[in-house]
């Protein structure tokens, strides 16, 4: 693992996302239908690390998984690449347990670098730039996945051979 982060949802985002999907604005609503209040983003070198994250995560016995999208193995239109787990997990509060849903988001280097791009593009350019945007943005996706690939094939390469030259030490 590279780096993790996390984030809880900002309050007027939640109402945002409860006005679009046409939901009432309630809390036990928000509680049931809102899967992304919380937020954990883990990023790793290789794909192998994700999946056996994945793994592992699943064989807790404290939280539950509630949905799984693998964006790597099927990627997005757009070129997005991500691992996505909702789980439930328990919180306790002063009178309470609560079983909240939480979204953990697995990504290589690589990966989140390209999400971070194609979100900056997406949603933080003017209007009058979209239609350059889409054709900006299937170029870079094209010329960003050759070097990936690339690279990706290099580091695997070199990883079989420090795991040799391990063994033979």
């Amino acid at each position: 693992i590279q780096h993790i982060t996390h984030r809880l949802k900002k309050t007027d985002s939640i109402r945002n996302k409860m006005i679009q999907k046409n939901l009432p604005l309630e809390y036990e609503t928000m509680r049931d239908e809102i899967t992304d209040i919380g937020g954990i983003r883990v990023i790793c070198s290789y794909i192998n690390d994700i999946y056996d994250i994945v793994k592992m995560l699943k064989q807790q016995d404290d939280l539950l998984i509630v949905r799984e999208k693998d964006y790597i193995a099927n990627p997005k239109p757009n070129g997005y690449r991500s691992y996505h787990l909702i789980v439930a997990i328990p919180i306790f509060l002063s009178s309470e347990k609560q079983i909240i849903p939480v979204e953990i988001q697995m990504r290589t280097i690589a990966m989140d670098f390209w999400a971070s791009l194609e979100h900056q593009l997406r949603y933080k350019t003017a209007p009058k730039y979209l239609i350059l945007q889409g054709r900006v943005l299937r170029i870079l996706q094209r010329v960003f996945f050759m070097r990936i690939l690339r690279c990706s094939r290099f580091m695997k390469r070199l990883k079989i051979f420090i795991d040799k030259t391990q063994v033979t030490e």
